[in-house]
């Protein structure tokens, strides 16, 4: 934390003791903070003007209230501070607090890449349980902070959580009450909005809406629950949709006709139980039926923690166990803003380092299937004809033998009678002609019968060897095969693009240094920071539920699709961006920003282990195709064998038939 420097100024604390402030390291509405010479574990709060009697008595009972459970999470008034012996109160000394920072550059996408580089969705479940953690021991000791907010919570590269802004907390000492007056409304429960909090006495039921509320921001990357878009169009302030409950990730937001903002992950990637938890903290019953508290969250998040998956290309994605895919891949592919930094995962299934020059190797080494032809080729089938055809063969030829022996007779006969003078009357004669041509159209008939059946039995027989030939080709057939293997051949393609594509990125990023220096300079400058009219920690937190955190996300086509940004606060937005931007100084030296290199490595890194994955799991997938190919073939032979024979056999039936 940046110190600004001052003359030193001595106070006195409750004993009388000389304590003396030196550095301003934080300064707000209600007084600045100060560094205390000779005590680096100390920091000390002076106010501005004199408090009032009540806070006055607040502050020497809250001094009174400490114990060792207080100091380690809280920020927690340790003693009082007056200008004279005796005098009144004008602040307090407090544990100093060196390593954390704001819980919103934890929550938010863009702030925590920079602020918290490792930080992973693990990391952001952790620092939830711990936050959950602290309210518990809190609301154990009969505080009720109050005044929850993203302000008042820090966070530290260890996920460990502090509190802050101590004074404000609803303290009670024997009867007396010391409420909490003040409050932000993007945490305050539906209860309470829109009325003064002027001695409001608060319940662990209010702080718990504001720790749901924080924990939905951290699981989420830092969606505010109630910011969404109404299909009706119906423009509502954050504070409204808090009064109406309209919790845009809940079970009753189709009915309410509310929709998420795009690029959001859906409530659905947590456990259902999760679900339950989110739908009783923001139900309309929850100020009467109770909220989830602490140690619910903290039993649910200790128990997300045990079921997380890694994920295959980034380490700082986890997800529970029971999703198929990680979600963070998938919106990065959608949003094309990746949510987190990327670290190539450690003790994976893949080899490294890869060599695609052996991996080729691999893949050519894997015999690819003979087709149907060459399978034919080994099949020798001398089948002789059946007996039935022979037998229908035979038949014929004893019934034509015969019809031979009788034509040649009736034809004999008319001689035979002309020569014993005996004359056929035209009676006789159609007789005999009828004796003659019968037998001929019955043998005709019946060979025709005979050969139709061969014929069909033929037909039959290589309808079901198609059959059984489609079959074969798509249990062990080579298309499949060459299919994947034409797959593998394309990701290698895109392999070996890696290196063409990583110095197009960096031509590009040289020709553009000065846009590309102007983008960092501007994602330096946070909206939740800055001092811009009209956008209070109500519209920052709809603004970061439409991912715009800083100047360089102010664009005017997005601003145009956000409910409650109209015309004159979207200028606003656009004039303080220009503004942040007029300070910006082009360092020409810098041709490229170390960062943007860093950052084209990563993405070039992780699209490197994506294809790595693909082509090992791809060879893989092709030698488990060949195997089960080679044994599906085993298996299929003896019928592929019967089916060459049974056609074989009728084409032998049929050329018996035919002219034997």
């Amino acid at each position: 934390m940046a110190t600004t420097a001052t003359p030193q100024f001595v106070a006195l604390d409750s004993a009388g003791r000389t304590v003396v402030l030196t550095d301003v390291i934080g300064r707000g509405g209600e007084g600045a903070v100060y560094t205390v010479r000779g005590q680096s574990h100390l920091v000390a709060k002076l106010y501005h003007h004199d408090p009032n009697p009540v806070r006055m008595r607040k502050l020497q009972a809250m001094v009174r209230l400490q114990d060792e459970r207080l100091i380690r999470l809280a920020a927690w008034p340790l003693d009082t501070l007056h200008l004279t012996r005796g005098g009144s109160v004008q602040g307090f000394v407090m544990p100093g607090i060196q390593d954390h920072k704001a819980i919103h550059l934890l929550y938010g996408p863009k702030s925590r890449k920079q602020e918290f580089p490792e930080a992973s969705w693990h990391f952001l479940i952790h620092a939830a349980n711990n936050l959950a953690r602290a309210f518990a021991k809190l609301h154990e000791l009969g505080i009720v902070i109050g005044d929850v907010n993203h302000g008042n919570v820090l966070v530290s590269p260890r996920a460990t959580v502090m509190l802050i802004d101590c004074d404000s907390f609803q303290v009670i000492e024997d009867v007396q009450v010391y409420p909490c007056d003040v409050g932000v409304s993007t945490h305050t429960p539906p209860e309470l909005q829109g009325h003064s909090l002027h001695g409001v006495v608060r319940t662990v039921n209010h702080d718990n809406f504001g720790l749901a509320v924080l924990i939905f921001q951290l699981l989420f990357m830092g969606r505010h629950p109630y910011s969404g878009q109404a299909a009706s169009r119906e423009l509502l302030t954050l504070e409204q949709a808090i009064q109406r409950h309209c919790f845009v990730y809940g079970r009753s937001a189709t009915a309410l006709q509310l929709q998420a903002p795009p690029g959001t992950a859906r409530l659905d990637i947590l456990p259902a139980s999760f679900g339950a938890l989110f739908e009783r903290a923001f139900s309309s019953q929850a100020a009467v039926a109770g909220r989830p508290s602490a140690r619910d969250w903290t039993a649910a998040l200790s128990t997300l923690e045990s079921q997380l998956e890694q994920c295959t290309s980034n380490a700082y994605h986890q997800y529970p166990s029971p999703l198929r895919s990680c979600p963070w891949c998938a919106l990065d592919a959608t949003t094309g803003a990746p949510l987190f930094n990327f670290k190539a995962r450690t003790g994976r299934s893949t080899n490294f380092p890869f060599s695609l020059i052996d991996w080729w190797r691999q893949v050519e080494a894997v015999p690819t299937p003979e087709p149907l032809s060459a399978e034919l080729l080994q099949i020798h089938v001398q089948i002789p004809p059946s007996p039935g055809a022979l037998q229908f063969a035979r038949g014929v030829r004893q019934r034509r033998l015969t019809l031979l022996l009788l034509v040649i007779l009736l034809a004999v006969l008319p001689l035979l009678l002309a020569h014993a003078a005996i004359t056929l009357q035209p009676a006789g004669r159609l007789l005999l002609l009828t004796l003659i041509v019968t037998p001929i159209v019955i043998e005709s008939i019946l060979s025709t019968l005979g050969y139709h059946h061969w014929h069909h039995h033929l037909r039959t027989a290589e309808q079901a060897w198609a059959t059984f030939a489609r079959y074969w080709e798509e249990q062990t057939g080579v298309p499949s095969f060459h299919k994947q293997w034409g797959i593998l051949a394309t990701e290698r393609e895109h392999y070996q693009s890696l290196t063409t594509l990583r110095q197009t990125r960096l031509q590009t990023l040289t020709r553009t240094t000065r846009t590309t220096q102007l983008q960092r300079f501007l994602d330096q400058h946070h909206i939740a920071t800055a001092c811009i009219p009209a956008i209070g920690p109500a519209r920052a937190a709809i603004l970061a539920s439409w991912n715009i955190e800083t100047a360089a996300d102010v664009n005017p086509q997005v601003l145009e699709r956000i409910p409650n940004v109209g015309p004159k606060l979207q200028r606003r937005l656009l004039e303080w961006r220009e503004q942040v931007a007029r300070s910006f100084i082009f360092d020409p030296r810098r041709s490229i920003e170390p960062q943007e290199v860093a950052k084209i490595d990563q993405e070039i890194e992780a699209k490197r282990q994506l294809l790595v994955q693909d082509l090992e799991r791809g060879l893989a997938e092709l030698k488990l195709l060949t195997e089960r190919i080679t044994k599906t073939r085993v298996l299929l032979r003896p019928e592929l064998r019967c089916q060459v024979q049974a056609v074989a056999r009728a084409k032998v039936d049929l050329d018996a038939a035919l002219h034997l």
